[in-house]
């Protein structure tokens, strides 16, 4: 697969590695384990790739943090997929009501 004209690897192995200033913008995160990780919240890592188990994830955290703030009520068809997150299901993470 090309991207932006370099040869992309579909899969790397990144356990352990140290991506502290990598540019993500475009990476393809898709099927990687984002547990006890960290996303950077600034300009490099827009239009992330991710897939629906990451999006559940990273928007149960945001909403958690967020949810005080937040401008009127999640409807139930949004909490049902936000309590889809597979550390709500284990019960690691609290349920949305």
């Amino acid at each position: 697969m090309k991207r932006n004209g370099y040869e992309i690897k579909p899969y790397a192995n990144l356990r352990g590695a140290d991506l502290q200033g990598a540019d993500l913008r475009c990476a393809d995160l898709q099927g990687a384990n984002l547990d006890f990780s960290c996303l950077p919240l600034w300009c490099r890592s827009q239009n992330v790739i991710t897939d629906k188990k990451q999006d559940k994830q990273i928007l149960a955290h945001a909403f958690n943090i967020a949810r005080k703030n937040w401008p009127g009520k999640l409807t139930k068809k949004q909490i049902t997929w936000l309590n889809d997150f597979h550390q709500i299901q284990s019960k690691e993470f609290p349920k949305f009501v």
